[in-house]
């Protein structure tokens, strides 16, 4: 009987451990997208200013 309930404790501890790493690289690309988004907003603008013809 407790080697059930220590088989359930580790598995436990495995699940929290492999949510918190998905938890941590989810939040990662988040900061990646955040910290690319202006670049490619710039990169939009330009292109559609360049394709009217008119210059700031």
């Amino acid at each position: 009987m407790k080697n059930k309930l220590t088989d359930k404790k580790i598995g436990t501890v495995i699940s929290v451990i492999a949510a918190l790493a998905v938890a941590i690289l989810f939040w990662l690309v988040v900061k990646y997208i955040d910290a690319t988004t202006p670049l490619v907003d710039g990169v939009t603008a330009f292109v559609s200013d360049v394709t009217s013809g008119t210059l700031l």
